[in-house]
């Protein structure tokens, strides 16, 4: 093999399965329900978050008066309605990026900032739950993305030393964890695209999962190639 990477740590909602769409649409019908205008930069602000952070972040940008468990029942009510009516949607390149990794016993896990039952609800529909040997989420740690001590519990249950591991990331919370761990970090952008700080955080920015594998398997027969390609290399980066 061509580096030192020994593990790589997926996110879920957002690089896995097409779902942050899904919860953007849910945060603006609840809006819509109790007759609030939620703006959309807000509703964004959100992705990668926990939950605990969620609510904080609500309360100091709309006011102690926001009806927040009124609001946050509303979304959560929608959200698992488009859940089942519709297969949970998987993003393209998953399952041969993780065939491939499985090629070359590397092993895997998933740092979300999703509670854990509806984690592995989730992976499940989407016929994922079996193929990560670990699963940490939200309501598993204290302290969510941007810190990262999810990340670092994740590279733990894989025995891995954190500067041997490879996060992949769609959102600028996630990318700042894994920064923080110490990991080395790869961006696949979602309904965010990467701001200039983030570009400098992350050791590659790639189109797609698809796009990711076949970088790696730029690698030969002496293993994947863990290199960002030169199109999508951050200048100057301070890494």
């Amino acid at each position: 093999m061509k580096n030192s990477i020994e593990a790589v740590i997926f996110d879920m909602d957002g690089l896995m399965l097409d779902t942050e769409r899904i919860s953007q649409m849910a945060w603006q019908k609840a809006g819509t329900d109790l007759n609030i205008e939620l703006p959309i930069s807000l509703s964004r602000q959100v992705i990668g978050l926990v939950m605990s952070d969620i609510k904080v972040l609500f309360k100091d940008r709309l006011g102690a008066d926001f009806p927040l468990d009124r609001f946050l029942k509303r979304a959560n009510k929608h959200y698992h309605r488009m859940l089942r009516e519709e297969p949970v949607p998987v993003k393209p390149g998953v399952f041969d990026l993780l065939d491939y990794l499985e090629e070359w016993d590397i092993p895997t896990g998933v740092a979300t900032s999703t509670g854990k039952k509806l984690a592995r609800q989730k992976l499940s529909s989407a016929g994922l739950l079996d193929r990560f040997r670990f699963i940490v989420a939200g309501d598993e740690v204290e302290k969510g993305k941007p810190e990262p001590e999810i990340f670092l519990r994740v590279a733990e249950l894989l025995s891995v030393a954190p500067a041997k591991c490879l996060v992949l990331e769609d959102s600028e919370m996630g990318i700042r964890g894994a920064h923080a761990a110490g990991m080395t970090v790869y961006m696949i952008p979602d309904l965010i695209e990467p701001t200039d700080a983030i570009r400098h955080l992350a050791h590659g920015i790639f189109e797609s999962l698809q796009v990711l594998l076949e970088q790696f398997r730029g690698g030969g027969p002496d293993g994947p190639d863990f290199m960002f390609p030169p199109v999508t290399a951050v200048e100057d980066s301070p890494i």
